[in-house]
């Protein structure tokens, strides 16, 4: 199976025109991008003492796995310090929710595999 996808997204943004582009990201993580997700997420959210503000915690959560899924994204991602610069927590919402969907659909697909390898291997 592939470990890679693409997914677009137009994301509306008041005011303006919507934030359009295509997401290149990695389905599965190795344990080093998991890793790597979780130092993102505590580099985010600081040295503070205590439990983090719950918008805080689930932005800096969704940001750090769009990084760590991300291959390539499109400029104004980049430019926004990949969505840390946003001030809409809609568009890293979108981004994630789509990432999500990357997700589902690539476990959905080994489950069905998987089904259809234990038919197989059944003996008459």
């Amino acid at each position: 199976m592939k470990n890679e996808a693409e997914f677009a997204v137009s994301i509306p943004v008041e005011g303006e025109e919507p934030l359009r582009g295509k997401f290149k990201v990695k389905i599965k993580l190795s344990y080093r991008d998991i890793l790597n997700m979780d130092s993102t997420r505590r580099s985010l959210l600081g040295p503070q003492a205590g439990e983090p503000d719950g918008i805080a915690a689930l932005i800096a959560s969704g940001l750090a796995k769009i990084r760590a899924h991300t291959i390539d994204a499109p400029s104004w991602w980049s430019s926004a310090d990949h969505g840390l610069a946003f001030d809409d927590i809609n568009v890293v919402l979108n981004v994630l929710t789509e990432l999500n969907k990357v997700e589902k659909d690539y476990l959905e697909d080994l489950k069905v595999r998987a089904e259809k390898a234990a038919v197989e291997l059944k003996v008459p």
